[in-house]
């Protein structure tokens, strides 16, 4: 029997997971040319993880709490890069080829953005998160790696902030820390299943921050920058590798497959 099979008329091993098929398709159809196929052995194998993983909602798996997600690392070329294998399609602020390597990321320049055309208003008041993977420290602080703010300073955000992480999910208080930390690279993220609390990933360490949760906004998230009313805001030069959204998470099995998967893919392409 063969072990191969069809998806969008695209060829596949017959093990791979559907999703990561329609994935790949729409990479490939955005590059103009297949990927290797270790390359989407690695896709395959992050979709099929992420649904086994739980996130923290009750009988939702990762891959499902997960809304929107960007991967800016193993496509051929900045297109493919900017697909979305979940959540509605980004539009791209200035960014151009040279700006990205398949191996690395997409480097920002402190003025070049991505709108996600996702807004905290997407999901509920208590069960909402939001992840990066900064691949390249910024190299000027109290810049904003990924967010949204409205006037009345309301924020959901990921950003550095003088060495430190600056991190708040519906919420018009934000956690600051760990004190003395350096900038980061590396997964950094926040999950709210709580009206009380935000869960916070960072440096490969768990907190849990206490702040009342009040009502989403409707500014979509900006990455590699913040969207304030509407208008980019303290944009980052920071390399970053992957973005998230969605419902809460299991911010720690998130973490996990995404190096993974950043680490595979790198070794995977030629």
């Amino acid at each position: 029997m063969s072990d191969i099979v069809y998806i969008n008329s695209i060829r596949f091993r017959s093990a791979y997971d559907e999703d990561a098929a329609a994935w790949i398709a729409l990479i490939e159809a955005a590059d103009g040319a297949a990927l290797e196929a270790a390359v989407k052995d690695v896709y395959n194998t992050f979709v099929i993880g992420c649904k086994a993983d739980p996130s923290l909602n009750a009988g939702v798996n990762n891959w499902v709490a997960t809304e929107q997600l960007l991967i800016l690392r193993g496509p051929r070329t900045l297109p493919g890069a900017l697909i979305t294998p979940k959540g509605p399609a980004v539009t791209n602020v200035g960014f151009v080829t040279g700006d990205y390597s398949r191996k690395v990321d997409v480097k920002g320049n402190g003025v070049k953005y991505i709108n996600t055309n996702r807004a905290p208003s997407a999901d509920a008041q208590n069960n909402a998160s939001l992840w990066v993977s900064i691949n390249r420290a910024a190299t000027t602080n109290n810049t904003k790696y990924v967010g949204c703010q409205d006037g009345a300073g309301q924020a959901t955000r990921v950003m550095d902030n003088n060495g430190l992480i600056n991190a708040a999910v519906n919420s018009s208080t934000a956690y600051s820390g760990p004190s003395g930390s350096a900038q980061p690279t590396g997964f950094v993220g926040v999950a709210r299943n709580s009206s009380s609390q935000i869960a916070i990933r960072h440096g490969g360490v768990n907190y849990t921050f206490s702040s009342t949760s009040a009502a989403p906004i409707s500014l979509n998230y900006y990455l590699f920058s913040r969207n304030v009313s509407g208008s980019s805001n303290q944009g980052t030069d920071a390399g970053i590798s992957a973005y998230g959204s969605g419902k809460a998470l299991d911010l720690t099995l998130m973490n996990a497959r995404v190096s993974t998967l950043l680490a595979d893919l790198a070794a995977a392409i030629p």
